[in-house]
């Protein structure tokens, strides 16, 4: 069996597809996922006013998601999924292409994923949210960003 280093992916989730925009993504995601504790972001080529803010905001703790990115070694943060975070991040998208802001991106409750990103903001890379969340929540923040939603068993 291929080791995959996506955790929601084996298992009944929803995966929404599209290229959403970065600023609006960080705008709801509080809105979206109000339960969601920390943001895990990875990133090879971050500008530094991006680097310099995730490691001020920074958390203690380890990075749950597996390293997404083989080559070159990326840089990962973990940071608190709060509101002063994620309005930096809408700020950070409004003057970045994205791959200066990260790569990968995950939203965690705990322990637990409640989206994962892989190749965030690419065309076609698509979003795999839990499907332990309720259908009209994870339709409005597809509907928000403009995006397909498809309910996936697992495999």
């Amino acid at each position: 069996m291929i080791d995959v280093p996506l955790r929601l992916w084996n298992r009944a989730h929803w995966k929404l597809r599209g290229r959403p925009d970065s600023v609006h993504f960080f705008r709801i995601l509080r809105t979206a996922f109000p339960t969601a504790t920390t943001l895990f972001v990875e990133g090879t080529c971050m500008a530094e006013d991006v680097r310099a803010f995730f490691s001020s905001a920074c958390e203690f703790g380890p990075h749950l998601p597996a390293r997404q990115t083989i080559w070159p070694r990326p840089t990962q943060f973990r940071l608190p999924a709060d509101d002063l975070t994620l309005k930096r991040l809408m700020e950070l998208a409004a003057s970045h292409a994205e791959p200066e802001i990260l790569d990968h991106i995950f939203v965690y409750l705990g322990t637990d994923p409640l989206l994962e990103y892989p190749d965030a903001f690419a065309p076609d890379s698509p979003i795999f949210i839990s499907g332990d969340l309720p259908e009209p929540q994870v339709r409005w923040f597809a509907q928000e960003l403009r995006l397909d939603v498809e309910q996936v068993g697992p495999p």
